[in-house]
């Protein structure tokens, strides 16, 4: 097949995936070609190795199955079938910007909320293009009251912030957004709307925080079904308090309030409890001190993926005032203060029809 040097269409082959018990993979492949460029953009292949006995593993996945049918705004069934465990991932590879075959691992960090580590995401020569041209126009990062769009508040300090649209940095937005795209949107996420996954990734934001520069416990929500944050210098300090809660301490609150009541109740504190995404090779005393479950180094170039709502029906109907049941508030999570200086770049995912945006929630 022929593509004229005119044509603008986006071709994409549907993800075609092969569960294979005996043999103890999980296979992948996902691609798409963009004639402009005429080079694959995206993920082509995983493979996952899991000890896990084979009744064990079918079990497994058809919970996940069951709860995939259940949660459109989830992750897909391929990721949210791999088990739990921060020392063995899926396998995958992409091309980046520049035509560089960039290898990666997926790591399952948590099922509440859904979590993922995607190691080695972003090429070296992505990382630095982006901050290079995030540099150009910074502003100081803001939050801003959710019931007050003229009223700071103060959960976010020491850090300014850029915006890159698709076509910045030499394209590498759009590359990213397409992949990311392609490997962590659920089918039905995908569909939603008539013009395709993309029309549902916000511009790339990029922040860059000062030593000691910090945002304190938030949600993403506001319609932002989601989160993929990659650690362009390596840099970390996210924290989810809440992640792989017991069971025992009960349910997850249905808001803001009744969950920053519960951390402080249950007296959570990053590398004890939850998970701790933090720098490699920092040593500030959290290995010593704790167990390293709660803990797991970032490198640069690494992302973390995650997912906002959760609920039977996905339909967001209140605003949080009035009880915001679907937003998943286990996904809860700050940025700790930086020991250094320190760049990420986040892609959001609206949640387009699958979600009807409140008037106002807490970002």
């Amino acid at each position: 097949m022929r593509f004229s040097s005119s044509s603008r269409i986006l071709f994409c082959l549907a993800i075609v995936i092969i569960i294979d018990y005996q043999n103890v993979n999980v296979h992948g492949f996902v691609s798409s070609v963009d004639p402009r460029c005429r080079r694959p953009t995206a993920v082509v292949r995983f493979v996952v190795q899991d000890n896990k006995s084979s009744a064990q593993r079918t079990t497994h996945d058809n919970s996940n199955q069951q709860k995939q049918e259940q949660l459109p705004l989830g992750p897909p069934n391929y990721l949210s079938s791999l088990p739990v465990d921060k020392n063995n991932g899926a396998k995958l590879f992409r091309y980046d910007n520049f035509g560089v075959k960039q290898e990666f691992e997926v790591f399952h960090l948590s099922n509440t909320p859904e979590i993922f580590l995607l190691r080695n995401y972003i090429s070296t020569l992505e990382r630095y293009t982006i901050q290079w041209n995030g540099r150009n126009h910074p502003k100081e990062a803001t939050v801003y009251d959710s019931n007050d769009a003229t009223s700071k508040t103060s959960g976010r300090s020491r850090s300014n912030v850029s915006w890159l649209p698709p076509w910045a940095a030499n394209g590498i937005p759009l590359t990213l957004a397409r992949c990311s795209a392609q490997l962590l949107l659920s089918p039905e996420l995908k569909g939603c709307n008539s013009r395709g996954a993309m029309a549902l990734c916000e511009p790339m934001q990029l922040v860059h925080y000062d030593s000691k520069g910090e945002f304190i416990l938030h949600h993403d929500a506001m319609g932002r079904a989601v989160t993929v944050l990659s650690y362009l210098n390596g840099v970390g300090g996210t924290w989810f308090p809440l992640a792989n809660l017991d069971r025992k301490y009960g349910p997850i609150p249905r808001n803001k309030l009744d969950t920053l009541q519960m951390i402080e109740e249950l007296d959570l504190k990053p590398g004890k409890d939850g998970l701790l995404l933090a720098t490699a090779g920092h040593h500030d005393g959290l290995e010593e001190e704790y167990d390293n479950d709660c803990i797991v180094h970032i490198h640069p170039g690494d992302t973390v993926a995650f997912y906002n709502y959760n609920g039977p029906n996905n339909q967001v109907t209140n605003d949080e005032s009035r009880d915001l049941c679907d937003v998943d508030w286990s996904a809860i999570h700050a940025a700790l203060p930086a020991k250094e200086e320190k760049f990420i770049a986040t892609l959001w995912y609206q949640g387009g029809p699958l979600i009807r945006r409140p008037e106002s929630s807490d970002g």
